[in-house]
């Protein structure tokens, strides 16, 4: 008996789980067969044809993205093997308690750096900015396949959490988080 693909996240719909938990059996059994009974190895290579080493995904990801009003944001990360077909999601969110629900969300090639423009930069600075900035980039990659019932899409996903600094604003959550001179809108949690 196999043990569980527990690296691995799964979420399988209610009328075609069957469908997919048996595909998914499929996928693991081949690549099982594929390293002659080594699951370990299977494992491996299944990442490896994803995502590539995740260690290496979360090791050389920038640790810190600055937002500065009329600059771009670039970010980099170390590209996969040739031959990935993974794609890169950023999110970032700096209005956490404000008006504006913005939401910045982009998608690059899995080619080591993307870039978001100065202009979009702006907007998103113009939304509002309070609270404690959050950001996401997820390295992602989808195979799909024919089922029964459908099609059946496997999502492997690999994200990582970051720290963002707006440049010129300060979160706080009471008056030591403040430079002097400022004063923390706690409501807000921003110095002002």
């Amino acid at each position: 008996m196999l043990p569980l693909l527990t690296p691995l996240s799964l979420t399988l719909q209610p009328d075609s789980a069957a469908n997919q938990a048996e595909h998914l059996l499929s996928l693991v059994l081949s690549y099982t067969a594929q390293h002659q009974g080594n699951f370990e190895d299977a494992v491996d290579a299944l990442h490896a044809k994803t995502l590539g080493p995740a260690e290496s995904w979360r090791e050389n990801v920038d640790p810190e993205w600055k937002i500065n009003e009329g600059q771009d944001l670039v970010v980099n990360w170390a590209a996969p093997a040739e031959g990935s077909r993974a794609h890169v999601d950023l999110t970032v969110s700096i209005d956490q308690h404000g008006a504006t629900p913005g939401l910045l969300t982009c998608s690059f090639e899995d080619d080591g750096e993307g870039t978001v423009p100065a202009a979009i930069i702006d907007q998103l600075i113009s939304s509002g900015v309070t609270g404690f900035p959050t950001g996401t980039i997820t390295r992602q990659t989808v195979d799909k396949a024919d089922v029964l019932d459908g099609c059946m899409d496997f999502a492997v996903s690999n994200p990582v959490q970051m720290e963002v600094d707006v440049v010129g604003f300060t979160p706080c959550v009471n008056q030591n988080d403040c430079p002097d001179g400022l004063t923390c809108n706690i409501e807000l949690q921003i110095c002002e």
